[in-house]
Parts: C-alpha cells; sequence; structure tokens
C-alpha cells in the first residue's frame, strides 16, 4: 500500500512539473530539445533570409555562419515552410528566389 502512494505522489509531482529526483530534465528531453546553436542562442530565421541573396541554393545556406550550424536536413525544413509561408519559389532544382 505504501508503495503504490509513493508510486502516485511521484505521478502527481510529475503532472505538476516538479522535479522528481529520478531523472532530470535535460535526461529525458536529450540533448538539443531547444534547437539552440552552439553559441546558445536561438537562431533568428528572419535575420538568416535577410541576409540571403536574391536567388540561393541550399548549399549557400549551408554556408551561411549560422545556419551552416544545423543539418541539411534541418534547412530543408526551413526552405519548406519558407516556402508554404510564400517568402520563397523554387526556380529549379536546389535552386530557390525569393518572392
Amino acid at each position: 500500500m505504501r508503495d503504490e502512494i509513493k508510486r502516485h505522489e511521484l505521478l502527481y509531482d510529475m503532472l505538476d512539473g516538479r522535479k522528481t529526483g529520478k531523472r532530470s530534465r535535460q535526461g529525458r528531453s536529450g540533448a538539443g530539445a531547444l534547437k539552440r546553436g552552439p553559441s546558445g542562442a536561438m537562431i533568428d530565421w528572419t535575420a538568416v533570409f535577410a541576409t540571403l541573396p536574391d536567388q540561393f541554393t541550399l548549399d549557400s545556406l549551408l554556408a551561411h555562419k549560422t545556419a551552416g550550424e544545423k543539418t541539411r536536413g534541418y534547412l530543408r525544413q526551413v526552405v519548406l515552410r519558407w516556402s508554404k509561408e510564400g517568402r520563397i519559389r523554387r526556380t529549379g532544382r536546389g535552386m530557390y528566389e525569393k518572392t
């Protein structure tokens, strides 16, 4: 019965967002759960977009100082999001143009 009470108290603490002492939050979420660069700051994608030329490729985005910290797959997702927002359009294979 006491074990059950302890288990329920642990679950209530977890639901309230309190640390339970079992594991730290970093251990559960894994490294890099927040998309941060090596400097520890969040990447400002609006600023990255502003520094790109009118026509660019994924390789030029990889060459960018801040955006180049991310993987190629992640940058594809960023480009797809910009495309859905209407900020860019695809002009050819791997070529994009600001609209």
